[in-house]
């Protein structure tokens, strides 16, 4: 455990005063995960309370001096041994005398105020949470333990290295005291106290509302050209036009998910589930009855999830209501499963309370492991709730964690407003606000860089003309069934419904479309299915990206159909059609956005739009200025290639910077294929500079280029393993290394690459290589550069080096280029070669003695016939342009 077990530090206390003989600290701060946090004691809002175990090992308040145990509630099931909370706003006097009752007469172990941080009430209850380093068995956190006066509760389900602890002592300070001494162990990531707060919900609700009147609109009443789809014949289907917007509730038609396109093609897997995380799911309810997986409570822990609230059975009908069953509404993946983890639930006079952070935690782990695939949160908090929620959110969400075999959970938060600050504003999920039936943007929704995306909600009440008391302007789903529901007054026949509105909503409805997205596709990532909503996203604001918007509003028919074809193209085209300032990336088109009608002109404003897993096409041109010279890929997994090959894509530098920068960790899935970049200068690498990163760079040509230092054409340095196959260097000039130079940790393979006409002042005509590592050349053409070849260890195999170099298969000899005076360095050929200037085969006088002379192990790959069975040296074997075989 290290040579620094633990330090004892005594807890922060600020500005003291005392009340009816207790002292009480006006703030404990703590640092938790860096985090800042500050605990304020509430008395006058209530306070916890610990009893000790009766008789076997039963837990009770009764007996206990004239405690409020009409406001008290047991905090969790049996893991909590004990703990009450009790919510009794009045004069904190009355509360304090309390505690210091039931201290004293010894009817508690532990007794202490409610705490405020944050802006949240938050019970402060006699627990903390560790995270340990993955060298920590469970043997040794009982030893620490032992030492600090703490107790193992039990380790954190689903997790390896997380533990609940009891604190053994009598009041807040000593739980706050004990997080600082365990700060202090150098095995432990973080310790946290293990709050309980109550959850602010994003939905906005009104109980006794009225029921639709008789204006309901036609589907098909000429709003808007008539759609195709698949039309459900639920019996109030036409009212939910967030699926499918004629204008029936005065709004906007077309302003909707595209619901009915998107069931042409999927109306939900039922091996796809969604959890929803929150106050319960009514799993009899006659619309959602049929897509029920069994799920658990948190908050009570039993094995009976039952809602008493409906704030859950309302979220559960807008994701998967069972459809074209004749009663009620639709779900938006009506075929899909939904898998209830409650972890809130309400008290007889309606307010809520939340299970503890490390329940809530559980919970989601428990649902991960349960096969959710989806968790839709339609919940928050106003202050960051600790790193045991975000621990256990990275945990379902990561790939190889504990989601979906390794792929992931899709985990979604609603975003409604400054008072809800997390965790939607964590990287890991997905934020979702809310549009109205106009697709405008509701003024209850969050904006800010966190936010995602968008998706259709109600009551939009910065509206001058907003009079919604019929609830044609909200979303209409499932309510606790008969008079138990938040429509008590409507019609008895539509008691099992009612309408809703807010971020809950949205939050739902895009939790649905993550369940389509799966349907089709249950192979993708996480990550993918995230990427996949923000892009087939309805664009709406600022163009792109705006902190209003996100990404756009849900589109559920597009979302499918990339998560079945794959992700459309991004284009860049230096005088695109639109293009007010054709060639010059400095005038845009205000309208750019990828798309073969509006194209980007730069390609770095294409990289900065891309997701991983896109391919960034650039159209034929020369790119120059802004945005075309030190081009960052910034780590993303991308694909940059030209339309029709490098001799009619060009970047040309002009002298002003080098042409592509890859210094972010990209790796082997970071493509750069079929480009010419010219006129680069820099220190080290003019063209292409790698450090620490280890893309593939394929079929380019590095030509013209300068570097004051080494790597006219390319610089690798670092912990860097790219690879470089089928690249023409040619005319580079530099210190060292004029077309490659290399100062890895790490060996650097060449295939198929032809390197002549460069020119190094001090070494290294082609290649130099410096340190330990080595530069392996395979099928490669070293000729015609202007100092020796290569400079430093290399080895090669089955290559074309002028001078001579010891290998395998290695030829000395003139390769024959067929123009090399115009950069033709395609090799004569009798049978046919690729004549470049004017697209066709032609046949030479003579052939290349390094035709069929590559490895004969490697594929001849794309070579035309006739090929010889066996690859080509140089740039262009193993592609469609390789000189054919005589």
């Amino acid at each position: 455990m290290g040579t620094r077990h633990w330090v004892w530090v005594v807890a922060a206390v600020v500005v003291l005063s005392v009340c009816s003989g207790l002292v009480w600290a006006k703030a404990y701060r703590l640092t938790v995960a860096g985090e800042r946090m500050e605990f304020v004691a509430q008395p006058e809002r209530g306070y916890v309370v610990k009893v000790p175990a009766r008789s076997g090992g039963f837990y009770s308040l009764a007996g206990l001096p004239a405690l409020d145990t009409e406001n008290a509630r047991r905090v969790g099931g049996r893991d909590r041994r004990g703990v009450w909370t009790v919510e009794n706003e009045g004069p904190a006097g009355r509360n304090e005398e309390m505690i210091r009752s039931l201290r004293a007469g010894g009817h508690a172990t532990y007794a202490a105020p409610l705490f405020s941080c944050g802006g949240e009430t938050v019970a402060v209850i006699p627990e903390i949470v560790i995270r340990v380093r993955p060298e920590v068995d469970t043997r040794q956190v009982h030893f620490l333990c032992k030492s600090l006066a703490l107790a193992v509760i039990k380790p954190m389900e689903f997790t390896t290295r997380e533990y609940l602890l009891e604190v053994l002592g009598p009041d807040a300070e000593a739980v706050f005291a004990a997080v600082e001494q365990l700060k202090e162990v150098d095995v432990i990531e973080w310790a946290c106290p293990n709050t309980a707060m109550r959850p602010k919900l994003a939905g906005q609700t009104t109980p006794n509302q009225v029921a639709w009147s008789g204006q309901l609109r036609s589907m098909t009443a000429g709003e808007e050209t008539e759609r195709t789809g698949v039309f459900p014949n639920d019996e109030y289907f036409p009212m939910q036009w967030h699926l499918y917007n004629t204008g029936q509730s005065g709004g906007t038609p077309g302003a909707d998910i595209r619901a009915p396109e998107a069931w042409e093609i999927t109306t939900g897997d039922p091996n796809i589930v969604i959890a929803v995380c929150d106050s319960g799911v009514e799993a009899d309810h006659p619309d959602l009855v049929g897509n029920m997986v069994s799920g658990y409570d948190f908050a009570d822990h039993d094995a009976e999830p039952a809602d008493e609230f409906g704030h859950g059975t309302y979220c559960a009908g807008l994701i998967a209501a069972r459809g074209n069953n004749r009663i009620g509404v639709v779900g938006v993946a009506w075929n899909s499963k939904i898998i209830p983890t409650r972890w809130m639930g309400s008290r007889p006079d309606g307010t809520l309370y939340g299970a503890t952070e490390a329940d809530t935690a559980s919970a989601f782990r428990w649902a991960a492991n349960n096969a959710a695939d989806v968790l839709s949160n339609s919940w928050g908090f106003s202050r960051n709730p600790t790193p045991i929620i975000h621990s256990a959110i990275v945990d379902v969400t990561m790939t190889g964690g504990i989601g979906r075999r390794g792929k992931g959970c899709v985990v979604l938060f609603a975003a409604a407003g400054d008072a809800y600050a997390y965790p939607w504003k964590y990287a890991e999920v997905i934020a979702v606000g809310a549009t109205d039936h106009n697709d405008i943007w509701c003024s209850y929704s969050s904006s800010g860089h966190e936010l995602d995306m968008v998706a259709p909600s109600g009551w939009q009440s910065t509206d001058a003309d907003w009079d919604d008391s019929q609830g044609r302007g909200a979303l209409w789903s499932t309510d606790l069934s008969g008079p138990r529901g938040w429509n008590v007054d409507f019609d008895p026949s539509i008691l099992d419904y009612t309408y809703g509105g807010g971020t809950s909503s949205s939050c739902a409805v895009v939790a649905g479309v993550a369940a389509l997205v799966l349907s089709v596709n249950p192979y993708l990532t996480n990550e993918e299915v995230r990427f996949i909503l923000y892009r087939s996203a309805k664009d709406l604001g600022e163009p792109g990206r705006d902190d209003y918007y996100g990404w756009g509003r849900v589109d559920a028919r597009a979302a499918v159909e990339i998560a079945l074809n794959g992700f459309p193209l991004i284009y860049v085209d230096d005088d695109g059609p639109n293009d007010p300032g054709p060639g010059d990336s400095a005038i845009s088109n205000p309208n750019e956005n990828g798309s073969a009608e509006h194209p980007f002109d730069a390609i770095q404003k294409a990289i900065d739009y891309a997701f991983p897993g896109e391919t960034i096409v650039l159209l034929d041109g020369r790119y120059s200025g802004l945005g075309n010279i030190d081009i960052d890929f910034a780590g993303k997994g991308i694909t940059v290639c030209s339309e029709n090959g490098p001799q009619n894509c060009i970047v040309d530098c002009l002298g002003q910077g080098r042409g592509f920068d890859f210094q972010n960790g990209e790796g082997v899935e970071t493509v750069l294929q079929g480009i010419t970049i010219t006129g680069g200068k820099g220190t080290n690498g003019a063209a292409i500079q790698i450090k620490g990163s280890s893309p593939t760079i394929r079929n380019c040509v590095l030509t013209g280029n300068s570097a004051s230092m080494g790597g006219g054409g390319l610089a690798i340095s670092g912990d860097s393993q790219p690879v470089i196959a089928n690249c023409l260097f040619a005319a580079n000039s530099a210190l060292l290394g004029s077309a490659v130079n290399a100062q890895t940790t790490a060996d650097i393979k060449l295939t198929n690459c032809t390197l002549v006409h460069n020119t190094a002042v001090m070494a290294g005509g082609a290649v130099s290589v410096s340190g330990a590592i080595s530069v392996e050349l395979g099928n490669c053409i070293l000729w015609d550069n202007g100092a020796a070849p290569i400079f430093g260890s290399a080895t090669a195999t089955y290559c074309n080096i002028q001078g001579g170099w010891p290998g395998e298969g290695n030829l000395d000899g003139d390769p024959l280029f067929a123009d090399p005076a115009n950069g033709d360095y395609h090799l004569k050929s009798q049978a046919g070669r690729w004549d470049p200037v004017n697209g066709s085969w032609v046949v030479d006088e003579v052939t290349s003695p390094f035709i069929d002379a590559g490895d004969p192990a490697v594929s001849v790959g794309d070579e035309p016939e006739p090929n010889g069975g066996r690859i080509n040296m140089g740039a262009y074997g193993g592609t469609p342009q390789a000189s054919k075989s005589p």
